[in-house]
């Protein structure tokens, strides 16, 4: 699922009919995501780690763009099914965790499919604690 995200083009997040399907199943969504919106999420995920907030300062003048596109963006629910119903019933998520008024954090589920390397998704599902 990964891989075949990652080498669509142009990215499957801007699909019109708002699914993306593949062999082993598939990942719907409720409403249509425009180029633009991506582009600004996709330039704001790059700053989240740095500030520990999707969100920039209220002084930033790209604030009120980052503040639309999660307004945008976090009602949208991702389901994610299996073709093999022996797999589960699959999952859903959504793109946001909006942690008070002024912390919004991305999904790390839903940077992991549609944005992290497939290595790193790798090494966080091979991940072991240390004792």
């Amino acid at each position: 699922l990964l891989e075949a995200i990652r080498e669509t083009k142009p990215h499957p997040l801007t699909a019109g009919n708002m699914a993306f399907e593949i062999e082993l199943g598939s990942v719907t969504w409720n409403k249509v995501i425009f180029n633009d919106k991506l582009q600004l999420l996709l330039k704001a995920r790059k700053n989240e780690s740095k500030q520990d907030n999707f969100l920039p300062n209220k002084d930033e003048k790209n604030y009120k763009k980052i503040l639309n596109v999660v307004r945008t963006l976090k009602p949208i629910v991702f389901h994610v099914k299996p073709a093999n119903p022996e797999d589960g019933a699959g999952f859903f998520f959504q793109a946001f965790d909006v942690i008070d008024e002024n912390k919004t954090k991305l999904n790390p589920i839903f940077d992991a499919i549609f944005f992290c390397s497939v290595d790193t998704v790798k090494k966080l599902l091979n991940y072991e604690a240390k004792a």
